[in-house]
């Protein structure tokens, strides 16, 4: 798969506002694709990447009519208490990739998964809740879920390279979630990284 080059912005975009959304949404996309669930429920969506220096920029469109969490606080299992995105990302050469989950409701979870133990480790052991590792909001409106997060990222450098997945679990009433993934997994597994989109962050 070949890199998909990233565009540089300013430093002064380092807060995750709806002005930055605006901005990354008009570079080239990644489509979420269908995973697993029911296919006649799935719902479109797309996501933007840019960088400044330190920081891998994301912004996120997903098509929903009924948004659903009920997460009460940070570091909860959200997959299973309704919609949830994800993004994975992995600097090169680092020794564990990051795992970040956003509720509609405004809640997180994050990981950080040791790239060289198998199997993978339970969550509790990969909970990082003691610090933010990114900064994000969330907003909805006509049938529209938008989310603009702000992750450190030491890769995210000019020429720097890592590798990125959004992927998204969209809950509903009395049925199973609907998965998606920019990445075109061979299987229902959102970890396996030979299948995230290889990035290079240009100047």
């Amino acid at each position: 798969m070949p890199d998909l080059a990233v565009t540089k912005f300013p430093r002064s975009h380092a807060t995750p506002d709806w002005t930055l959304f605006e901005l990354l949404s008009q570079e080239a996309g990644l489509p979420l694709c269908f995973l697993s669930g029911p296919r006649e429920r799935f719902l479109s969506g797309i996501g933007f990447l840019g960088w400044n220096e330190g920081h891998l920029l994301v912004a996120a469109s997903l098509q929903d009519n009924d948004l659903v969490s009920e997460a009460s606080r940070d570091f909860q299992h959200l997959w299973k208490l309704g919609d949830v995105f994800e993004i994975f990302l992995r600097g090169q050469d680092e020794p564990y990739y990051l795992e970040l989950h956003v509720s509609p409701n405004g809640h997180r979870l994050q990981l950080q998964i040791p790239d060289s133990v198998t199997p993978r480790p339970a969550i509790g052991e990969c909970l990082v809740d003691d610090e933010s590792l990114f900064d994000f909001q969330t907003r909805h409106t006509d049938g529209l879920w938008e989310i603009i997060a702000v992750i450190p990222c030491a890769a995210a450098t000019a020429g720097g390279r890592a590798r990125v997945s959004l992927s998204r679990y969209d809950a509903g009433p009395d049925r199973a979630p609907v998965l998606s993934s920019t990445s075109r997994h061979a299987e229902v597994n959102f970890h396996r990284q030979c299948e995230w989109t290889p990035l290079l962050f240009v100047d």
